[in-house]
């Protein structure tokens, strides 16, 4: 059974409300018309030059990306739809890029944002990333009220909090009511720290990429292996289908409670910034 199956068994059943899907050549656009009712939700295209970089295969041509972009505009008929701008990760996958890799790509990106922006009109996102001077976030902030913030893989969590302090100091979302979408952080504790309107991460498929499951218990995720799936019954139940079974059924069965559980974690996050004073669909 393919692995889009699995997730169309499951997306489907839950009716999710936004979806990010990544573009990195592929023809979306197909694997959009399989999603139910799903012009009734927000959709995110991302441009998928995270995957491509990290797999080392040939960069993303931005016109068959804006080309894409458009037959999803001009095809379907969202209550809200965005573009992730093409951005060019510095270096390769493993290493510390060099400050020129990382001048170099920052100028690729910006002139990328302004090349969609000028051909698709609207909702085109840039990307700031870590190592980006942030002059580039000053131009990002005086050009539109949406960006997508891209945390470093090379550098400690501890070096990430400090840069997305600096991130946030300056953005100031409470007051300017900039929303922002972080690359690649679901993480709960990021998402308690920092008030993103939204985030995506590849962890709520983890049936499917790495078979094992996420729950939502005592408010926080908890991953379940083959290690630990039978210290329960209900979790031998949730892990069944990914590590005896290859039903159909069963994989739905386990990828429906990964689901829950991020469902969880979003609607924790969501209450609690509205506690905070960050409101964002008032």
């Amino acid at each position: 059974m393919s692995e889009f199956n699995r997730y169309f068994d499951s997306i489907n059943a839950k009716a999710v409300k936004n979806y990010l899907i990544a573009f990195a050549g592929r023809n979306i656009y197909s694997i959009i018309k399989k999603i139910s009712n799903i012009e009734e939700s927000f959709l995110m295209v991302d441009n998928g030059a995270f995957s491509v970089w990290k797999s080392g295969k040939k960069e993303i041509n931005i016109k068959s990306y804006i080309d894409e972009c458009k037959k999803i505009k001009d095809g379907f008929n969202f209550k809200c739809l965005g573009f992730i701008a093409l951005d060019k990760i510095p270096g390769s996958y493993g290493k510390k890029p060099s400050k020129s890799e990382c001048e170099l790509a920052v100028k690729y990106t910006k002139e990328n944002y302004i090349y969609m922006r000028k051909e698709l009109i609207d909702n085109v996102y840039p990307v700031f990333h870590q190592h980006d001077d942030f002059s580039y976030l000053d131009f990002y902030l005086d050009n539109t009220d949406f960006i997508c913030i891209s945390p470093a893989n090379d550098v400690t969590n501890k070096g990430r909090e400090i840069w997305l302090d600096k991130v946030f100091e300056k953005i100031d979302v409470k007051n300017s009511k900039v929303k922002t979408h972080g690359l690649a952080v679901t993480g709960k504790y990021l998402c308690e720290k920092y008030p993103f309107y939204s985030v995506d991460s590849i962890s709520w498929s983890a049936p499917v990429v790495y078979g094992r499951v996420n729950v939502w218990k005592n408010f926080k995720i908890e991953t379940l292996t083959k290690e630990n799936c039978f210290e329960s019954i209900m979790n031998a139940y949730y892990l069944n289908g990914i590590m005896k079974s290859s039903s159909r059924e069963d994989c739905r069965v386990s990828m429906d409670k990964s689901l829950d559980t991020f469902l969880e974690l979003e609607n924790y996050i969501t209450k609690l910034w509205e506690e905070k004073g960050i409101i964002w669909n008032e």
